[in-house]
């Protein structure tokens, strides 16, 4: 009869949890747990890599909503500055020891997987510990990470999923749609893709940057002038400062611009807001693909030129915090983000044109949004990008709104529709839209998944 208690017990434990071990039955800082449920722990990629992933189950319907895959960027940045400063259920507070809700996470409308991607990236590792990879071996790791997903998670098998992310994401994801459009096998229900501040051309994004500067007075005429004879002949409407960047003439005038808008001390991911304290930039470094500048953790390991993530820096290094997320005790310290992995990767593309275009063909569905004091990948590269694909528009570009506390409804962006496309700008967002406007992009990220064109 022991025995068969025993039995009963792990029956019970297998019925309520499709990965038991992986639980999240506590949270240090979180008094009272959900009543829906959370995961962490490693999904097996390819050879000796195992990818960490936290997944957040709706807390509507799990077994109908929508499963969502949420990757950031970098490359290699911790999909875990998504969950707990953007789309996730839960913030730090400043100090780094506890959680407090987020009444805008994405798990009101979705069931939401953040997978650390690629190995090397938050608690993500590989045994061999080599963290050199490229753009198609990113999108293959991940596809066998999401492979053992839907492994272990077969109930998820028949919801719809998406693939959402943002800044480098824009190559990360795309390029694993690919791979998913090209299966002989469906994995899950693949339905669309979102794409916030995406990176999804490197001259569009290269050119947009140029504008922004000069029409939100953060460079001066003379600059202006300077860069418009060297680079495009004068011509202010019209300038590829992409395509001209290597000419000799050109590319000095390109290198005094960034070093002059990316070495003022402004903060690159919303110039409205303020630089975080202790932030330094790093040094600007100019590429085909446009600046790099290297974010300097040192000291202050989790202060960026834009965001100050010491707060989570403390949290997830605690050893409560790692053993409730079940990280192995060798697993390194958490880090916003590698310099290993931006160090050793290999950017194999420049645009994500073709693999919109492939996607667009087999109807799977788009949202790309952009917010509108983004200086990285500003909101002129998206809307260029999206109309570079020659879609057939409906309508022209309107304004969409929101309801505010006080009852009044407010402009939250403009968007243009497409048939299986949407673009749309967030009115006051950064880099990190969800961050900075937190009920503005749930609203527009809901309407998406139901097919809703929002205000």
């Amino acid at each position: 009869m022991e025995m068969l208690g025993v039995v009963f017990f792990v029956m019970l434990m297998c019925a309520e949890a499709a990965v038991p071990q992986d639980l999240i039955t506590h949270l240090p800082g979180l008094k009272v747990m959900p009543e829906w449920k959370q995961y962490s722990g490693y999904l097996q990629a390819n050879g000796t890599k195992n990818l960490h992933y936290w997944l957040v189950e709706s807390a509507g319907n799990v077994a109908t909503d929508p499963l969502v895959l949420w990757l950031n960027g970098g490359p290699g940045c911790s999909s875990m500055l998504g969950l707990l400063t953007e789309t996730g259920p839960y913030k730090v507070t400043e100090d780094g020891k506890n959680l407090m809700e987020n009444q805008y996470s994405w798990n009101k409308v979705a069931s939401v997987l953040y997978l650390d991607s690629p190995a090397g990236t938050g608690f993500s590792y590989s045994e061999d510990r080599n963290y050199t990879t490229d753009d198609d071996l990113v999108a293959l790791e991940n596809l066998a990470a999401l492979r053992d997903f839907f492994n272990k998670y077969p109930e998820f098998k028949n919801n719809d999923f998406y693939l959402a992310g943002e800044s480098y994401a824009g190559i990360y994801i795309p390029t694993l749609a690919m791979e998913l459009l090209g299966l002989e096998e469906p994995l899950g229900k693949f339905v669309g893709i979102s794409v916030g501040n995406g990176q999804s051309s490197f001259e569009l994004t290269t050119d947009a940057t140029v504008f922004f500067s000069y029409f939100h007075g953060l460079i001066g005429d003379a600059l202006w002038r300077n860069l418009t004879d060297s680079c495009c002949h004068g011509d202010t409407t019209n300038c590829k400062f992409y395509t001209n960047m290597a000419d000799p003439v050109c590319e000095p005038v390109m290198s005094k611009f960034y070093s002059e808008v990316y070495g003022s001390g402004i903060n690159f991911c919303n110039i409205y807001s303020p630089r975080p304290a202790g932030s330094m930039p790093g040094p600007v470094i100019l590429t085909p693909g446009g600046p790099v500048s290297v974010l300097l953790f040192g000291g202050l390991v989790a202060v960026s030129p834009c965001e100050d993530y010491t707060n989570l820096y403390i949290y997830l290094n605690e050893n409560a915090t790692r053993e409730a997320l079940h990280i192995p005790t060798e697993v390194d310290t958490w880090l916003p983000c590698s310099d290993e992995v931006a160090n050793d990767y290999t950017t194999l593309y420049t645009s994500m044109a073709y693999q919109y275009r492939d996607l667009l063909a087999a109807q799977k569905k788009i949202l790309v949004y952009n917010g509108d004091v983004d200086l990285v990948c500003g909101s002129s590269s998206g809307e260029w990008f999206v109309d570079s694909l020659n879609q057939k528009l409906f309508g022209g570009r309107t304004a969409w709104h929101y309801i505010a506390t006080d009852g009044s409804q407010q402009i939250a962006g403009y968007l243009k529709e497409y048939r299986n496309m949407v673009f749309a700008t967030v009115k006051g967002a950064g880099h990190m839209a969800p961050s900075d406007k937190p009920k503005e992009a749930l609203i527009l990220f809901g309407s998406f998944l139901r097919n809703e064109i929002p205000g």
